[in-house]
Parts: C-alpha cells; sequence; structure tokens
C-alpha cells in the first residue's frame, strides 16, 4: 500500500475514527483533501468522516463539490440524504421542537436526496429505499412507507445482509405505526 495515496488515507481515517483516535483520523483527512481536493472517492470519504465526526455541514459542501463531478453517483446523493437526516432526527426526537419549517425542510431534502440515489440505482440500493421510507414514515406518510416496503419484500435476489435490513425495517415499522395508530 502507498501511504501517500490520498484514497488509501481517507480509508485508513474512517477506520481510526472507528476507534476513536480522532486527531490522526482528523490529519489523514486533512492532508488527503489537499493532495486530491477533486477526486470524488477522496471527497466522498473525507465527507463521511466528517458527518460521522459532526461536521455535517462540512460535510454537505464537499459532497455537493463532488456531486457537480459526478451528478450520477447514488452513493453521493445517498449520504447527502444521511446528512440531512442526522440534522432532521434532533427534532424528531425533540417534541418540544417547534421548528416546523425547518424539520420540514430537512424531510423534503432527505426524500428528495434518498429518492435520487435509489432512482439511480433501482436494484441493487436497497438501503436508500430504507432510509427514504423511514423519513416517510417520521413524516407520517405511512401509505408511502407501507408501498416501499412492500415493493422491497417482493425483490428477489438481495443480498442477505441487505434482506435482514429490509426485515428489521418493516419490523420496526410496523411496531412504531401500530403504536402511533393505538396513540
Amino acid at each position: 500500500l502507498d501511504p501517500d495515496d490520498s484514497v488509501i488515507m481517507v480509508l485508513l481515517a474512517l477506520k481510526l475514527q472507528e476507534f476513536n483516535q480522532k486527531e490522526e483520523a482528523f490529519t489523514l483527512v486533512e492532508q488527503a483533501l489537499q493532495k486530491s481536493p477533486d477526486i470524488t472517492y477522496v471527497i466522498r470519504y473525507a465527507a463521511k468522516f466528517l458527518r460521522r465526526g459532526g461536521a455535517v455541514e462540512k460535510s454537505i459542501e464537499l459532497l455537493k463539490k463532488a456531486l457537480k463531478i459526478t451528478p450520477k453517483s447514488a452513493f453521493l446523493h445517498h449520504q447527502i440524504g444521511l446528512c440531512y437526516k442526522s440534522k432532521l432526527m434532533p427534532l424528531i426526537k425533540n417534541p418540544r421542537s417547534r421548528n416546523c419549517r425547518q424539520k420540514d425542510e430537512l424531510i423534503n431534502e432527505c426524500k428528495y436526496y434518498f429518492g435520487k440515489a435509489f432512482e439511480l440505482r433501482p436494484s441493487t440500493f436497497v438501503i436508500a429505499q430504507l432510509d427514504f421510507a423511514t423519513v416517510c414514515s417520521l413524516n407520517g406518510e405511512y401509505p408511502k412507507a407501507e408501498e416501499i416496503y412492500s415493493n422491497l419484500l417482493k425483490m428477489e435476489g438481495i443480498h442477505p445482509d441487505n434482506k435482514q435490513a429490509i426485515y428489521l425495517q418493516v419490523g420496526l415499522f410496523e411496531l412504531n405505526k401500530k403504536k402511533s395508530e393505538s396513540n
């Protein structure tokens, strides 16, 4: 392995982040972005690192930059959707949050980017569809979420990990939907 390879640097940074070695990981990400500011693989993994580290706005900025280079990247659209979802979740979890406009804007951003991701890879990007259905469910759009889950359950030839994720999400959806219907 070439230690000066910027793609390897950001991938290593993601691993270091998992082991809580944040300073070294952050240094690697900065170096990789300085060396290769226009390589989409570097940008996307640097953005993933930043999102996981809480720098969501910076992550969105990088991902949108990469999207200008490769506008048909399902991965980039999905990562942007995850950024908006990470901004949305605290508003959803805090019932006293009165910022309905911001919540609605974030839901729309999530739906746009998750929708675009699975539009670009309809038969293989199961996780993007699950994320889209989750946002629909959080927004009370149960029929839309049910439709997505129903279509996913009918898909054949799905990787076992994706199949497991589908069953888990469908189960959680049914559980939460029943709770909200009884309230």
